[in-house]
């Protein structure tokens, strides 16, 4: 069991949505699925991080194995990246 204290003005707008529409059936109820949906949300969220990490790990280790030590890029380096993209994907700018 959990017990926390939370503002009236909270309250009144929960007991408005228990009153009005049939979401949820009690108090309790509105909190078990406001937990579950922001844990849900929360494990989202490290999973999404986790595959940019991993994402990133991977472009990296092109990167070095392609000779590059590391750092920011310079303008013009990424300018070659660019091109080197539009070429391979046939994009014509207009």
């Amino acid at each position: 069991m959990v017990s926390f204290e939370i503002e009236d003005k909270f309250l009144q707008k929960i007991d408005y949505v228990l009153k009005n529409t049939s979401a949820y059936k009690s108090r309790s109820e509105f909190f078990k699925e406001s937990a579950r949906k922001n844990l849900e949300n929360q494990l989202t969220v490290e999973k999404r991080f986790a595959a940019f990490v991993n994402e990133t790990e991977k472009l990296r280790k092109i990167s070095r194995a392609k000779g590059n030590k590391g750092g920011l890029l310079t303008p013009q380096k990424r300018e070659d990246i660019v091109d080197h993209l539009i070429k391979k994907k046939k994009v014509t700018l207009t």
